[in-house]
């Protein structure tokens, strides 16, 4: 297993380090460009740390549905800030590229949390495990399932690794989409070039 980590991050959590990732970035792009209007921005950053922490757990968001609006509000407002001021730097030119895509991509990724929770937690519906995304840094975040016992779940990338009796590793498929039963058969086979005198294979029950 590749990349793990047992904390599991929900939408809120997403959002607030999206909002806060956007604040940052955006501001210091605008002070670097000489555009105004992000001088309070740690201001700003506290403010959606503050709507956070009054909806950070289960009991609270569903006994007040306000507070997740004023933090769905708030970050919106923080949101549409941010696309206005990049749609200036774009156009004044002084930013490096990697510099706006960065900022593009903190703006989609609060969108996106921003438009789930409201699905979700206001509207009742559930959010399809495609559309989900559990790291802001590294998109390629799976959820994977262990089914064992104290670690039911971890997130990062799975890996496949085919290894002799001895334990020397004949071959690997790192998992970025699909699972065990789709790489199985290729990796078997590639494993069958390379050590011809391979005459079986065992797998776990996954």
């Amino acid at each position: 297993m590749a990349e793990t980590n047992v904390h599991h991050p929900t939408d809120f959590n997403l959002l607030l380090d999206s909002i806060r990732c956007l604040v940052r970035e955006t501001a210091r792009a605008c002070g670097e460009a000489g555009i105004p209007g992000w001088q309070q921005w740690r201001h700003r950053r506290r403010k959606a740390m503050r709507l956070y922490r009054r909806v950070s757990g289960w009991k609270k968001r569903k006994s007040s549905p306000e507070d997740v609006r004023a933090y769905l509000a708030a970050s919106h407002k923080i949101a549409d800030k941010a696309q206005a001021s990049l749609t200036t730097l774009r156009a004044d030119g002084i930013c490096s590229g990697s510099t706006l895509d960065g900022i593009d991509r903190l703006l989609c990724h609060a969108r996106r949390f921003a438009d789930q929770i409201e699905r979700r937690v206001l509207r009742g519906e559930t959010i399809p495990r495609g559309e989900k995304v559990f790291s802001i840094f590294k998109e390629h975040t799976r959820w994977i399932s262990k089914g064992k016992v104290g670690k039911t779940v971890e997130l990062g990338v799975p890996v496949c690794v085919v290894e002799d009796g001895t334990g020397f590793v004949l071959d690997h498929e790192v998992m970025w989409a699909g699972g065990d039963t789709d790489v199985a058969v290729p990796l078997v086979e590639r494993c069958l070039k390379a050590v011809p005198e391979l005459r079986g294979c065992s797998f776990d029950q996954g």
